[in-house]
């Protein structure tokens, strides 16, 4: 991985995590907003039927009990049948929708987590490499500049040292040979040492 390539890794990754979000967020308002129309609808027929419930077995109590017994009960079933509406409500859930969406996002998560950890142990090598050659910058350099160093203490020494085909200061190669029976058409050099 290269440093180049990793922003683009993260914005990705963390793109794949608000889409997770923000999916998360939407099924959970989606489930919210049905729960409550239908506590709404709830409790506007509970309304209703309550009060005629009410005036009944009120109705009927008082004919047996004493009307503050009557008033009493009635109020106790209110309760009941609110407590088993709630129940009811608050029992619907999301959750298996969500499940996807949610594993979407961990895995987004998971990968994101991975490619920081790649990127801070990169910037770690490269911070320790920067130290490296802060505290020893010859130690660095020295192999690079060591081969033509000794080519030339060689080359004066009189040894001559085996060019390094991509090496520039290597000296050039002797002229080719000429051909034979040809050697004689060419005038000697005067100043040429007499052997």
């Amino acid at each position: 991985m290269t440093l180049g390539k990793t922003p683009g890794r993260i914005s990705r990754t963390l793109t794949i995590v608000l889409r997770a979000e923000r999916l998360i967020a939407a099924r959970r308002v989606t489930v919210l907003r049905r729960q409550t129309g239908l506590m709404v609808l709830a409790g506007l027929f509970v309304a209703v039927a309550v009060v005629m419930a009410n005036v009944a077995v009120y109705q009927g109590l008082a004919t047996v009990m004493p009307l503050a017994w009557a008033a009493a009960f009635v109020a106790l079933g209110n309760v009941v049948l609110a407590g088993i509406m709630a129940l009811v409500a608050g029992r619907m859930s999301g959750e298996r929708e969500l499940s996807s969406a949610i594993e979407m996002r961990d895995m987004a998560l998971e990968d994101l987590e991975g490619e920081i950890d790649d990127l801070v142990e990169e910037v770690r090598g490269t911070a320790r490499e920067v130290r490296r050659f802060t505290r020893d910058p010859l130690g660095n350099i020295l192999p690079g500049l060591l081969t033509p160093l000794l080519n030339a203490l060689l080359a004066g020494r009189g040894e001559t040292p085996k060019p390094q085909p991509d090496d520039p200061a290597a000296p050039p190669s002797a002229p080719p040979p000429s051909p034979p029976g040809m050697e004689g058409d060419f005038p000697e050099d005067p100043a040429a040492p007499q052997a």
